[in-house]
């Protein structure tokens, strides 16, 4: 239908590669080198955490922009999100309608906030796909565990509300150097949301408690359809996987929220090591969706932009699954693979569904609610995907200049290179 957008139009393969080398390309170290950085300036900081509460680990641990892998849900996205890992839980269980949990949270006068008691008639509702209950089994672990512990289930907001409250004093005491600043809160129980200048500039980041899986592996519901087939992702890997299994990071109030965060970064580091043009295709689309899908689009939006880097990471991985050879990818095919994976992509926003990697029933393009996040926004980017199938070609030769109206991160970047994650070793 669209003669210009197929992998015989010589025209196309020569500016679909001209672009990939020219707007796509990033430094294999720049992001690396940044999160290092970053994690060095939070050292003092988690330091004084830990002293002041040893259930706080004293290091982070870096995994992008993403809670069950998707975008921070802030007015502001963050450029990196950061683990906080908790010890010292004797093996805390995974949690659903086992019981019903008869309390809730509230907000009182002066930004405090309590723990109620719900009518034993309305208990909490069950844990939606991607969520659980953290239930602490051990009796006897003492007071010091009574003011994150209810009815013996760890409760997500009463810790996050404790590490706030100590990175605040640590940032107080000095400890950042004024490197670091708390962002004030945007709504009762936000994420801990930091500004940190270093050498590229300004960047937020998020901090959030995580219990990490620890070798625990995946949840029943990841386990009877995963992997879906036995040629990806290679055995290799997928002993890797299991070996890191599925974290509990505090993202809502209550119920304790499933990462795969680590797992994918897993999937995605290395990837190409056969030789392929996997991340090449992820990296063109990234600058595609920058540049034209969804430029102008999110800007003072809940949910940021309608179409992420994590969307497009995800459709990354489902496409490796439909082609798993390592002939599909080899580079001289990079145009008939990039044809492919844009026109998956364009299904997806047609149909309004992202299909989360590991949980396919979650909708990535919805809330907890199952409510779009902005379907305004996706009708838009639907409208401008069909604008570039319909004419590639004025895309990529007209590509916005380099640095311009880009992030504070990137703005001093060479070749924006820090959002586009690339993990390769």
């Amino acid at each position: 239908m669209y003669t210009g957008f197929t992998d015989e139009s010589e025209e196309f393969c020569v500016n679909l590669r001209n672009y990939a080398t020219t707007r796509a390309r990033v430094d294999d170290n720049a992001e690396s080198d940044a999160v290092q950085e970053l994690q060095e300036l939070l050292v003092p900081i988690m330091k004084f955490v830990h002293k002041k509460d040893r259930r706080f680990n004293d290091d982070v641990v870096a995994v992008g922009s993403y809670a069950l892998n998707k975008k921070v849900i802030e007015s502001e996205s963050a450029d990196f999100e950061f683990l906080v890992p908790i010890l010292g839980l004797p093996d805390p269980k995974w949690s659903f309608n086992d019981r019903p949990r008869l309390y809730d949270y509230t907000s009182l006068m002066g930004g405090k906030s309590r723990l109620i008691r719900r009518h034993r008639t309305k208990p909490l509702p069950e844990p939606k796909t991607g969520q659980h209950f953290l239930w602490i089994e051990d009796r006897a672990m003492g007071r010091s565990w009574n003011d994150w512990i209810f009815n013996r289930d760890l409760i997500p907001c009463k810790v996050t509300a404790r590490l706030r409250e100590l990175v605040e004093e640590a940032i107080l005491d000095g400890q950042s150097k004024g490197a670091v600043a708390l962002l004030p809160k945007q709504k009762e129980n936000s994420p801990i949301r930091l500004r940190i200048h270093f050498s590229l500039g300004a960047v937020h980041a998020v901090l959030r408690p995580t219990v990490l899986s620890e070798g625990g592996g995946f949840p029943s519901e990841v386990h009877s359809e995963w992997p879906r087939i036995h040629l990806w992702p290679p055995a290799y890997k997928l002993k890797e996987l299991r070996k890191i299994g599925t974290d509990s990071v505090a993202v809502e109030d209550l119920y304790w929220t499933q990462s795969y965060a680590r797992c994918e970064q897993a999937l995605i580091k290395s990837i190409d090591r056969d030789g392929g043009c996997r991340k090449v295709c992820l990296r063109i689309m990234e600058q595609l969706r920058e540049e034209h899908w969804c430029s102008g689009l999110g800007r003072g939006s809940d949910s940021g932009p309608p179409l992420t880097y994590y969307h497009l990471q995800t459709l990354l991985l489902w496409h490796c699954e439909e082609w798993c050879s390592t002939v599909d990818w080899l580079r001289v095919k990079l145009p008939i693979r990039f044809i492919s994976i844009v026109r998956r992509l364009m299904q997806w926003v047609e149909n309004r569904r992202c299909p989360h990697y590991f949980l396919s029933s979650v909708n990535l393009f919805e809330d907890e609610r199952g409510k779009l996040l902005d379907e305004e926004g996706l009708r838009a980017v639907e409208e401008n995907i069909r604008m570039f199938i319909k004419s590639p070609n004025f895309s990529l030769r007209e590509s916005t200049p380099p640095n311009v109206d880009l992030p504070d991160i990137l703005k001093d970047s060479p070749e924006s290179t820090l959002r586009q994650l690339d993990d390769e070793t």
